[in-house]
């Protein structure tokens, strides 16, 4: 009866554990804080699964996720890429083997919507209605010497050989276009749209990004935001599609969507193609074709059902055989002769060939005269003979009584 408690509870106990982590994975996986900021599969603010969702229940419309490389893009038909929370050194140390793949999709009539992760500002991370911090007065310092202003770091010059001896994209080149991060200039909260979208387009935009567009004079493109005197978000076209950058991705996060879903943006984010693909690779998340994906995919559901029920099958034959055991028996006997102590010292203390050497030293201490010229002849072992029949032709030739005739 105590087996079978201990048994029940440690079952229990196991199914509580078993219950409590696949709910806590459930509760993560459906949040989606385990993935990265802009990722389609994260459902918190901070990421797109609202336009995602959103997009895959309009009619006409085939919403993917691409979690191959960014260089194997392929597409049958017009597709309209997404690929949001980029961090700008991503972008600039991109190898050209992907430009020329992003230029070929450009040619078959793809869009591409690219948008970097935000470089934002520290007050950000406080929780609405927080007053910034306080602060301190400056110290009386000595005045410096004058010092030449620090230029903008430019993000696009990179040095060759930054990705194992392969060449880096030049977008400058390519596009005109180059990004840079100026250290000393002011953020701004919100960006203006060009006097040719004012009809058609949200006046201002929330904004959390301090990246910089600069484009090369003679660039044929089309701006839709401005930062200052800076494209915040532009547009180009290249061969049969279209490339649009933004330097911030927050426009298209669940929160912001939460608080204004602005329908015309999105629509004019988006372009016209029928399908949309949401890149996931460049956030660190790849597709692992494991033993469940390729058995899901090459349909071995049902066979890898059958290996289970023959493992359990041959498990129950086991530990439980279909015959009845067998009652043990009521009383215990014992099969050992009184002599076999005295028998097993015997074997272990003295040698087989030995045994009737020492036994017949042993005899003659206690035999008479008599006994002892009988068994004489009898002394010496036959070639060939055992110890057994040794000792039995010594008691054969004892128990021949002597002629006692005169």
């Amino acid at each position: 009866m105590i087996n079978w408690k201990v048994r029940l509870a440690t079952l229990l106990i196991l199914g509580c554990l078993a219950w409590g982590v696949s709910t806590l994975i459930e509760r993560r996986v459906k949040t989606g804080d385990i993935y990265p900021r802009y990722s389609s599969f994260r459902a918190d603010p901070f990421g797109l699964r609202a336009l995602h969702d959103a997009l895959a229940r309009v009619p006409g419309l085939q919403v993917d996720r691409w979690l191959k490389p960014l260089d194997k893009v392929s597409s049958g038909e017009p597709t309209t890429w997404v690929v949001a929370g980029l961090p700008l050194e991503q972008w600039n140390a991109f190898p050209d083997r992907f430009a020329n793949s992003l230029e070929a999709s450009l040619q078959r009539g793809d869009r591409w919507l690219i948008l970097f992760m935000a470089k934002e500002r520290p007050d950000f991370a406080r929780p609405p209605g927080t007053p910034p911090p306080m602060k301190a007065a400056p110290s009386p310092t000595p005045t410096p010497s004058p010092t030449p202003s620090p230029r903008p770091r430019r993000t696009d010059q990179i040095e060759q050989g930054a990705l194992g001896g392969e060449h880096t994209a030049d977008w400058g080149r390519r596009w005109g276009i180059s990004t840079t991060l100026p250290d000393d200039q002011p953020f701004e909260d919100q960006v203006r749209v060009d006097e040719q979208f004012l009809e058609t387009l949200p006046r201002t935009l929330p904004w959390r990004s301090n990246i910089r567009l600069e484009v090369a004079r003679g660039t044929s493109y089309s701006p839709l935001y401005w930062r200052g005197k800076f494209p915040a978000v532009l547009e180009l076209n290249r061969g049969a599609g279209q490339v649009l950058i933004a330097t911030d991705s927050f426009i298209l996060s669940n929160e912001r969507l939460a608080e204004e879903p602005q329908p015309a943006l999105l629509s004019r984010l988006l372009g016209t193609n029928k399908r949309i693909v949401f890149v996931e690779s460049h956030l660190g998340i790849n597709e692992d074709p494991g033993m469940a994906v390729l058995a899901r995919r090459y349909g071995m559901g049902p066979g890898l059902v059958l290996v289970l029920l023959t493992a359990a099958l041959y498990i129950w034959r086991s530990t439980a055989p279909f015959l009845p055991a067998s009652k043990a028996p009521a009383t215990t006997h014992l099969r050992y002769a009184p002599t076999a102590g005295l028998a097993a010292l015997l074997r272990r203390a003295v040698p087989t060939k030995e045994i009737i050497t020492q036994a017949w030293q042993k005899w003659r201490v206690t035999a008479s005269p008599a006994e002892q010229r009988r068994a004489a002849p009898a002394e010496s072992p036959h070639p060939g003979e055992d110890p057994v029949s040794h000792y039995n032709r010594i008691t054969r030739t004892l128990r021949i009584k002597p002629d006692r005739t005169p």
